[in-house]
């Protein structure tokens, strides 16, 4: 689909089963990304509730955890700390791995965006105002 709508860079924002299908992306193309925002995302976490799915991913190309130290790009991790699905703690040692990556936690279940809605679209803005690609405009320009 980006091939077809002619994109040549973007910024990806991928919010949990999301996330993990933006970093793939993000790990095989990073010459096409300029900016990854992962939100609770998928694929760091293999315990708990999702154990059982990600199992049905067991395959070389499924592992995510393995891509986060190829993610080199400006990487936002937004991590909503109330989150029951993917926890934070298991997925650490990945988030920890992205070379240019800058956590932000939020008080929300298990996706920030919705739980602290202005609070994360503020985080985001600043993130993409960051991005030598990106244009920012406020109300007036």
């Amino acid at each position: 689909m980006i091939e077809a709508l002619e994109i040549d860079r973007l910024v990806l924002l991928g919010d949990s089963i999301g996330g993990a299908a933006a970093v793939r992306y993000a790990a095989e193309l990073p010459a096409c990304v300029d900016g990854l925002i992962l939100s609770n995302s998928g694929g760091f976490d293999r315990g708990g509730f999702l154990a059982g799915i990600w199992r049905s991913f067991r395959t070389a190309e499924a592992e995510q955890r393995a891509l986060a130290a190829r993610l080199t790009m400006p990487v936002l991790v937004a991590w909503a700390s109330e989150d029951r699905i993917i926890r934070g703690s298991r997925s650490r040692a990945a988030i920890e791995a992205i070379p240019n990556g800058r956590v932000v936690m939020f008080q929300a279940g298990h996706s920030p965006f919705l739980g602290t809605a202005l609070a994360f679209a503020a985080e985001a803005r600043v993130f993409l105002c960051g991005l030598r690609r990106a244009c920012c405009y406020t109300r007036g320009n």
